[in-house]
């Protein structure tokens, strides 16, 4: 009988924060669960949702995917687009395991538009980028969901949004409950948690206490594992990148100002979702205010050590407006006529409109110790490396730092309480192989999870997988097949055939 799998994905759990819920009582399941699995930190570079998760679900970098941050830059007229599935250049797990003729059902792979059709594979996409659900077959959303919208439901930009989410993980939960009385080999199941709370509700890392709703929230995700862990032969709960709190920013782009390779610009009536924009569609926030205010200002309160006072203000301002305030300065990086800019943080790289600077520009930020920087080729491999910023940077996580976004506001480095991604996921696997091999823990890279799986489930490997000696020789892999060129032939005959 053929072995059956699932994977827990949660989006933006780190150690730190698991092993508080799991202390605390929160999820007494997947504590015992975690008792008797293989355990490892997964390194996520970059620690961004549509690149690592892309990785994991492929088993490749994203110099063999395509897939690089959130947002796709078109050289030449610089302008940015949502990354999509038609820049996935690796199939994923549930399309290697359909060449093989075992089911899957997958809710949230990412990215996650549009759904190619793939024989024995129900998919569906509701959660984290869509503005609205799609699914193939067409009919499999109202089959596990019914009319129900999960990614509506998150609306609030404070720890109100822990009581929106508990709702998400009991729609999930009967989701989970009709897909177990499927066939199927994967169940996979990728969720925005914590990430989308964490975002809003930093109090959550900041306090060793959990909230009441937090409390509700995990305990309810710690039914679902039970669920669905309890189903199946192995199970592996595994996250895309951590959350962390950072003391330090650094801004790049105030380095290029500084340096005279990017101008400033006063922009005006975007929509702003974190400090990249976004089609205002795609954002279900509500009850946000947006605060500009002239850099001199910013920087004033910042050297002038006001920003508590300044936070008390904001909050007095907040409560009175019955919004969540949000300051951001009046100017930001001038993409159309700067020789450099990095366009937003969660790209963590720099991109050249003239590339006779490239070595200059390295140079120049190499000489900043707050970051650690890399040409494309350094970092990735593959073919599709040309897609990369033309200068790979990632800030130094390990002395506090993150790297502001695409506004300038005429600090180069600051210091305060910052909330976001860190490279340091979680990756945890209850199978009895793995759990009795000589592997010593330790870190994994997150692509070993898309090859790691289809070992799981006694399937050939992709010749394409980038490799990791150690746990291949640990688990004795031999078997191999050629996924990639199959999945180029299927592609290109779903696009002569115009699906």
């Amino acid at each position: 009988m053929p072995k059956s799998l699932a994977v827990i994905g949660l989006d933006g759990m780190s150690w730190r924060y698991f092993r508080k819920l799991l202390d605390k009582g929160v999820m007494p399941y997947t504590k015992g669960l975690l008792m008797r699995s293989f355990a490892t930190t997964l390194v996520c570079l970059p620690p961004t949702t549509p690149p690592s998760w892309a990785s994991i679900m492929t088993g490749v970098n994203p110099g063999k995917h395509g897939i690089f941050g959130f947002f796709f830059y078109e050289r030449g007229s610089w302008t940015q687009r949502l990354y999509t599935v038609s820049e996935l250049e690796h199939p994923r797990v549930h399309e290697m395991l359909s060449m093989r003729g075992l089911r899957s059902i997958v809710f949230n792979p990412i990215p996650d538009y549009p759904i190619p059709k793939v024989r024995n594979a129900e998919v569906i996409s509701n959660l984290f980028f869509v503005p609205n659900p799609i699914s193939q077959p067409e009919d499999a959303h109202r089959k596990y969901f019914g009319l129900t919208n999960p990614g509506e439901m998150i609306k609030s930009p404070s720890c109100e949004v822990l009581d929106e989410c508990l709702r998400i993980v009991e729609v999930y939960l009967e989701a989970a409950g009709k897909a177990l009385a499927s066939d199927h080999s994967l169940l996979w199941i990728n969720l925005n948690l914590p990430d989308v709370v964490l975002h809003r509700c930093p109090e959550m890392l900041r306090e060793s206490r959990v909230l009441a709703g937090e409390r509700r929230l995990f305990n309810l995700l710690d039914k679902l594992v039970k669920e669905v862990g309890e189903a199946h032969d192995s199970v592996v709960i595994v996250s895309d990148h951590g959350f962390a709190r950072y003391s330090r920013i650094v801004s790049v782009n105030d380095i290029l100002v500084k340096h005279g390779y990017a101008r400033a610009t006063e922009v005006r009536g975007m929509s702003e979702v974190g400090e990249y924009r976004i089609e205002r569609r795609l954002a279900h926030v509500k009850g946000v205010r947006w605060v500009r205010v002239p850099p001199f200002v910013y920087k004033a309160v910042k050297l002038l050590r006001l920003r508590r006072l300044a936070r008390g203000l904001l909050s007095l301002y907040g409560c009175l407006t019955r919004n969540k305030v949000v300051v951001s300065t009046s100017r930001w990086v001038d993409v159309n006529h700067s020789a450099a800019f990095l366009p937003d943080h969660y790209s963590f790289g720099v991109y050249l409109r003239d590339r006779r600077f490239l070595v200059e520009v390295h140079d120049l930020l190499k000489k900043y110790n707050e970051l650690k920087t890399y040409l494309p080729e350094e970092f990735y491999h593959g073919p599709f490396v040309h897609r990369a910023p033309d200068i790979v940077l990632f800030p130094r996580f390990d002395l506090g730092y993150w790297v502001h976004g695409n506004n300038v506001t005429g600090l180069i480095t600051a210091s305060g309480d910052y909330y976001a991604h860190h490279p340091s996921g979680v990756l945890v696997v209850r199978d009895e192989e793995l759990l009795n091999t000589e592997l010593k823990p330790g870190s994994l890279p997150n692509y070993v999870v898309g090859w790691l799986v289809l070992h799981l489930l006694g399937q050939p490997l992709p010749k394409s997988r980038d490799r990791h000696e150690p746990l291949e020789r640990a688990l004795d892999v031999k078997a191999e097949e050629n996924y990639l060129a199959r999945w180029r032939v299927m592609t290109r005959l779903r696009k002569v055939m115009g699906r």
